[in-house]
C-alpha cells in the first residue's frame, strides 16, 4: 500500500537559506575550492564553511519600507525586517517582479510533504495539517495503525472516510461514505454512512446504522441498525441495538438502552437501565438511572427520575427530584428533592426546592416556591404557589394557595384559595375557603366557607365560616364571627363575634365588634356601631354615628348621621334624620326629612323636608314636602300635604290636611288653606254628642238676643295676607282681583263682640292663641244658639196661636150668631117678600078692580 505526503512551503531553516546566498555571493566565478572562515577545513561541498561557538552571521536590516525601496534585488535576495512582521525575507521573484516571501512565519502557508516515505517523526512546529485533500483522487485521507504499528498516511481509494486505530473501519467499502473512525476496532464491521466513532471499541458491532457519533471506549458498542444517534461517554449507549436518534452523554449514560429511541441522556448514569424507552431527556449523574420503558420523561439534575421504571411524561429538574418515581405520569418537578418521594402520583407540577418532596400517589398538583406542598402525601387537586405555601398540607384536597407561607399550616382542609403573602396562614382544617390578598384570613384555622379578599381581610379570623370580606383590611379583627359580608377598605374591620352582618363601602361598619344581623351599605355607612344590631343603613355616612342603635334602617346620604342609640327608626333620603341621637320608633322619608330631630320618637314624615326642624317632639305625622316644618317639640300632629302642618313649634293634638294648611292652635283640625271655596262630602259630619259623659248641663244657650245681634255679611277673602299672616311673612300689596270669589259668612270678632254683649260663651268663635294665629268660626257651632231662638220665636208663636184660638172662637161664636141672625133675617126677608108679594098680588087685584069700579 502505497503512503504519500505533503508539505506545503514549511521546514527550510533560514541558516541554510543564508549559507547559500552567502556561498552564492563570495565564491569566486572560476573558484572549485571552498573558502572556511573559523575553519581550515572547509566542508568539501560548501563555497563557503563558517564555524564559530558564540557569534553568528548579521544580515543587512532594513525596515519594510526600505526593504521595499531596494531597486532590481535579485532573485534570492536577503534582509532582515525590522518592523511588523518582522523576521526573515527573500525575494522569491525576479528582478524586474520582486516577490518578497518571509521565512517560516508563524501561521504561515507551511510547506509541502510530497508522496515520499516519512523516515522520522513529524514535528509541525505549533502549525498545523492544512489542505482540502482537492487535488487529490476522489476519497479522504486515511489516519490509521499497521498490524506493525507503523503510521500510515495515505489516501482511502474510496468513500470519503478517515480511520484511525486497530481493525478501525476495517469493513468500510466503497459504498460506505463520509466515515470517521478513531480507536481500537471502532467501527471494525461497519458499512454505514456518515458515523463518527472515537473510541476503544466504539461502534463496534453498527452494521448498517448511519448518521450515528459515538465517543468514548465501547460507547455504542452493540448497536447494529441505530441511526441517527449520538453517544460521548465510557459504555455510554453500550447495549444500544436498532435505538434511533439518541443522544447519550456520559460514563454509562443509557448503558443498557436496546430499542429506545429519540433520548436524550447526559450525565453519568443517566437513563442507566432504560431498555425500550423512547423521547426521554434525562440530564444529571444518574438521571433517569432506574427508567426501563418510561416514554416521553425529561429528568434534569443528579439522581432527577432515578427510580422511574415506566414512568411517561414526567419533567424531573433538580437534584433528587422525582427520584423515587416509579410509574407515576405526566409529572413536572423542578427543584432541589422536588417530588423526591413521588411514587405513583400523576400529573403533578412541583416547582422550587424541597417543593412536594412527601407526595406519593397524590395526584393533579401544583406546587410552586421553596418547600411549597412540603407535606403533602396522597392529597390530589391542589395548587401552591410561593414559598412556603402549602406546607403542611398531608390529605387536604383540592386547594389553591398562591404566596409566601399562603396556607402553610393547612393540614385536612380542602377545596381552599389562599392568595397572597400569609393569606390563610394558620388553617389546618377548614375547608371551602377563599382568602386572597396579603395576610387575608392569616389566623383562621378551622374556619370554613369564607371569602376574604384584600389585604389582611379577615386576618384574626379563626373559627368563623361562611364569611365574605372584600376590601383593604376588611373584617380584619373578626375571630368567630360567621355569615358576614364585608365589602370595601376597613369594612367591618373590627367585627370580632358578630354575625349575619352586610357592610358595603369604605369604614363600613368599621367599629361593629359583636352586633348582628346589620346591614351597612356606603362609604362610613355605620362606622361607629358596636353592639347595635339589626340595623340597614344604605348611602354614604349613613348611621355615621350610630353605636347601639338597633334596628334601624337608614337610607340615604348622611340618613341618620348622629344617631347612636335610636332604635327602629326608618329614614330614607339624603340627611334624613341627620341630627337623630336616641329618638326611636321613628319614620323619616325624604330629603332632609326629620334632620334635626334629636329625642322625638313614634313620628312619620314623609315628603322633602317633612318634620325639618322636630327636635323632641313625638308622635307626630307630617306628610308632604315641607309639612310640619315649623314643628319642633310639639307631639302627636298630623300633617297631610305639601307645607302643611302646625304653625308654630309647640302645638300638640293637630291636624292639617291638604295644600298649604296651617293650624294655628292645638287641638285643631285644618281643612284646606284659605284658597279652598268648596268642602264637599256625601254625607253631614257626626260630631259625638253623649248624654252619658256630659256633665253640668245647663240650659242656659241665649237665642233671639244673641242670633240678632249677628250681622251677615259678603265678602272677598284675600288668602294671600293670610297666608302671610300666618307665617309671620310681611303682607303683600293689596290686589281686590286676586281676592278670590264673593264669600257670605260673619265677621268673627262681631260674633265674637255678639257673644260677650249677651253674656254668652260661644266656643263657635276661635280666638287667637297666639301672634301669628287667627280669628275663626265654627258655623256649626251657629246651631245651637238658632236652635234656641227658633224655641224662643216657637214659645211665642205658641201664645199667639193660642190668643188666635180664643180669638177665633170668639169670632165663631159671633159668627154662628150672626149666622143665626141672618138665618132668621133670611127667614123673615123671605116672609117679607111672601107679604110683599102678596101685597103685590092684592094691589094688582085692586089695580085691576079699579077701573071696574069706576066703570061702575
Amino acid at each position: 500500500m502505497n503512503h504519500t505526503y505533503s508539505l506545503t512551503r514549511r521546514g527550510l531553516l533560514p541558516a541554510v537559506l543564508l549559507l547559500a546566498l552567502l556561498l552564492g555571493g563570495a565564491a569566486p566565478a572560476a573558484s572549485a575550492q571552498g573558502v572556511g572562515l573559523g575553519t581550515t577545513t572547509p566542508d568539501a561541498s560548501a563555497a563557503l564553511d563558517i564555524v564559530s561557538s558564540g557569534k553568528g552571521v548579521l544580515v543587512p536590516r532594513l525596515t519594510a519600507a526600505q526593504r521595499a525601496a531596494i531597486g532590481q534585488p535579485a532573485p534570492g535576495l536577503l534582509v532582515y525586517q525590522t518592523d511588523a512582521p518582522s523576521g526573515f525575507y527573500y525575494n522569491a521573484g525576479t528582478a524586474a517582479s520582486p516577490s518578497w516571501q518571509q521565512l517560516n512565519p508563524v501561521g504561515g502557508a507551511g510547506d509541502n510533504l510530497g508522496s515520499h516515505a516519512a523516515t522520522q517523526a513529524l514535528n509541525l512546529q505549533s502549525q498545523a495539517l492544512v489542505g482540502s485533500g482537492a487535488s487529490l483522487p476522489a476519497g479522504t485521507v486515511g489516519v490509521g495503525v499497521r498490524a506493525d504499528g507503523g503510521l500510515n498516511l495515505g489516501q482511502h481509494t474510496a468513500g470519503n472516510g478517515v480511520v484511525l486505530g486497530f481493525e478501525a473501519g476495517q469493513a468500510l467499502t466503497g459504498l460506505s461514505l463520509g466515515n470517521t473512525f478513531a480507536g481500537y476496532q471502532a467501527g471494525r464491521v461497519t458499512t454505514g454512512d456518515n458515523n463518527v466513532f472515537v473510541g476503544y471499541r466504539s461502534g463496534l458491532v453498527t452494521t448498517t446504522g448511519a448518521e450515528n457519533v459515538f465517543t468514548g471506549a465501547r460507547a455504542g458498542l452493540a448497536n447494529t441498525a441505530g441511526s441517527y444517534n449520538v453517544f460521548a461517554g465510557s459504555q455510554a449507549g453500550e447495549a444500544n441495538t436498532t435505538g434511533n436518534s439518541n443522544v447519550f452523554t456520559g460514563y454509562l449514560a443509557g448503558l443498557v438502552n436496546t430499542t429506545g429511541s429519540s433520548n436524550t441522556f447526559a450525565g453519568r448514569g443517566s437513563g442507566l437501565n432504560n431498555t425500550t424507552g423512547t423521547g426521554n431527556v434525562f440530564v444529571g449523574f444518574q438521571a433517569g438511572s432506574g427508567n426501563t420503558t418510561g416514554d416521553r420523561n425529561v429528568f434534569t439534575g443528579a439522581v432527577t427520575g432515578q427510580d422511574n421504571t415506566t414512568g411517561y411524561g414526567n419533567v424531573f429538574t433538580g437534584y433528587q427530584a422525582g427520584q423515587f418515581n416509579t410509574t407515576g405520569y405526566g409529572n413536572v418537578f423542578t427543584g432541589y428533592l422536588a417530588g423526591q418521594a413521588n411514587t405513583t402520583g400523576i400529573r403533578n407540577v412541583f416547582m422550587g426546592t424541597s417543593s412536594g418532596p412527601a407526595n406519593t400517589t397524590g395526584d393533579y398538583n401544583v406546587f410552586t416556591g421553596y418547600r411549597s406542598g412540603f407535606s403533602n402525601t396522597t392529597a390530589t387537586g391542589n395548587t401552591f404557589t410561593g414559598a412556603f405555601s402549602g406546607q403542611a398540607t398531608t390529605t387536604g384536597a383540592d386547594n389553591v394557595f398562591t404566596g409566601y407561607e399562603a396556607g402553610r399550616a393547612n393540614t385536612t382542609g380542602g377545596n381552599n384559595v389562599f392568595v397572597g403573602y400569609q393569606s390563610g396562614r394558620t388553617n389546618t382544617t377548614g375547608g371551602f375557603n377563599v382568602m386572597v390578598g396579603t395576610r387575608a384570613g392569616e389566623a383562621t384555622t378551622t374556619g370554613g366557607f369564607n371569602v376574604f379578599t384584600g389585604y389582611e381581610a379577615g386576618q384574626a379570623n379563626t373559627t368563623g365560616t361562611s364569611n365574605v370580606f372584600t376590601g383593604y383590611l376588611a373584617g380584619q379583627d373578626n375571630t368567630t364571627g360567621i355569615r358576614n359580608v364585608f365589602t370595601g377598605t376597613s369594612s367591618g374591620q373590627a367585627n370580632t363575634t358578630g354575625d349575619y352582618n352586610v357592610f358595603a363601602g369604605y369604614r363600613s361598619g368599621f367599629s361593629n365588634t359583636a352586633a348582628t344581623g346589620n346591614t351597612f351599605t356606603g362609604a362610613f355607612s355605620g362606622q361607629a356601631t358596636t353592639t347595635g344590631t339589626d340595623n340597614v343603613f344604605t348611602g354614604y355616612r349613613s348611621g355615621f354615628g350610630n353605636t347601639t342603635g338597633a334596628r334601624n334602617v337608614f337610607s340615604g346620604v348622611e340618613s341618620g348621621y348622629e344617631n347612636t342609640d335610636g332604635n327602629s327608626n326608618v329614614f330614607i333620603g339624603h340627611r334624613s334624620g341627620h341630627g337623630n341621637d336616641n329618638g326611636s320608633d321613628n319614620t323619616f322619608i325624604g330629603r332632609a326629612s326629620g334632620s334635626i330631630n334629636i329625642a322625638g320618637h313614634l313620628n312619620a314624615f314623609t315628603g322633602s323636608l317633612s318634620g325639618l326642624n322636630n327636635v323632641s317632639g313625638d308622635g307626630n305625622a307630617f306628610y308632604g314636602a315641607n309639612s310640619g316644618l315649623n314643628n319642633t317639640t310639639g307631639d302627636n300632629n298630623t300633617a297631610l300635604g305639601l307645607s302643611s302642618g302646625p304653625s308654630t313649634g309647640s302645638l300638640t293634638n293637630t291636624t292639617a290636611l291638604g295644600y298649604a294648611a296651617t293650624v294655628s292652635t292645638s287641638n285643631t283640625i285644618q281643612l284646606g288653606n284659605s284658597a279652598v271655596t268648596t268642602l264637599r262630602c256625601q254625607v253631614g259630619l257626626t260630631v259625638t254628642s253623649d248624654a252619658r259623659f256630659k256633665r253640668q248641663v245647663r240650659a242656659d244657650v241665649p237665642g233671639l238676643a244673641f242670633i240678632q245681634r249677628l250681622r251677615p255679611v259678603s265678602y272677598h277673602l284675600d288668602a294671600a295676607a293670610q297666608t302671610a299672616f300666618q307665617h309671620g311673612a310681611p303682607p303683600p300689596a293689596a290686589d281686590p282681583a286676586a281676592a278670590g270669589p264673593r264669600r257670605t259668612g260673619f265677621l268673627a270678632q262681631e260674633v265674637a263682640a255678639a257673644a260677650a254683649a249677651v253674656g254668652y260663651t260661644f266656643d263657635g268663635v276661635h280666638q287667637p292663641a297666639h301672634a301669628r294665629d287667627i280669628y275663626g268660626l265654627n258655623y256649626g257651632q251657629f246651631v245651637v244658639p238658632l236652635v234656641q231662638a227658633v224655641q224662643e220665636q216657637q214659645a211665642l208663636i205658641e201664645q199667639l196661636q193660642a190668643r188666635n184660638q180664643t180669638l177665633e172662637a170668639r169670632a165663631a161664636q159671633a159668627q154662628a150668631s150672626a149666622e143665626a141672625l141672618a138665618a132668621q133675617a133670611q127667614a123673615d126677608h123671605a116672609l117679607l117678600r111672601q107679604l110683599q108679594e102678596q101685597v103685590a098680588g092684592l094691589l094688582q087685584q085692586a089695580a085691576a078692580a079699579a077701573p071696574q069700579a069706576r066703570a061702575r
